[in-house]
């Protein structure tokens, strides 16, 4: 009988063993479960929105974190550049055997004319000029096809001016000048009223070769 009783006892201890490694082996699943829980994550600009998805029974958790995007813009600097020599400046020019030193010596705008032909919506502006010769050879040319001016737009013609100090004389000073003659003289153009005077040039017998170039920013 002693050995019956002793015999149970044996089997309800084993018993409550396998039922306590049971339930601890549960427990380990429920821990488990709750380490490698899915997680669903919503991102939204500017702000993120954490959102954790629990095992059944436990509290899912939010989780809002701000977030700041940095972006760089490149800047760009714009800078007037002067289109040529100021003016004042004597420059010199080999046209052939003739060897000169132009200066463009004043800008007038606008120039104050009531004679002149001006059509609507136009100004006029006038360069005042020194041409200098040392030779050897003769240099002979025309001042309206020589000088001009440049403008911000519109067109650009040479203008008829009857009296004045800036009136145009019956002789071209910049005809047939030797060497060692200095010739000064006035020329005046009609520009769009609207446009912004930007540059006198020298161009000799109106070619690009030898041009020469004055900037009228002030």
């Amino acid at each position: 009988m002693d050995t019956l009783r002793r015999m149970s006892a044996r089997v309800k201890s084993l018993l409550t063993v396998s039922a306590a490694a049971a339930i601890g082996a549960a427990l380990a699943a429920v821990v488990s479960a709750c380490g490698s829980a899915a997680q669903t994550v919503t991102v939204t600009s500017p702000v993120t929105t954490l959102t954790q998805t629990a095992p059944a029974g436990l509290t899912s958790s939010t989780a809002t974190v701000s977030t700041t995007s940095t972006v760089t813009t490149p800047t760009t600097t714009t800078m007037t550049v002067p289109i040529g020599q100021p003016v004042g400046t004597i420059q010199h020019v080999d046209v052939g055997d003739a060897n000169l030193a132009v200066t463009v010596i004043k800008l007038t705008d606008p120039l104050n004319t009531n004679d002149a032909a001006l059509l609507p919506g136009y100004r006029a502006v006038a360069i005042n000029v020194r041409i200098s010769s040392t030779g050897p050879a003769v240099y002979d040319s025309s001042a309206t096809t020589d000088f001009s001016v440049e403008s911000s737009w519109g067109h650009v013609m040479p203008l008829y001016v009857p009296s004045g100090p800036c009136k145009t004389p019956l002789r071209d000073f910049d005809n047939y000048i030797t060497a060692g003659e200095d010739r000064s003289g006035c020329v005046v153009f009609a520009i769009a009223g609207g446009a912004k005077l930007l540059a006198v040039r020298f161009s000799p017998h109106a070619e690009p070769a030898g041009r020469l170039s004055w900037s009228a920013a002030s």
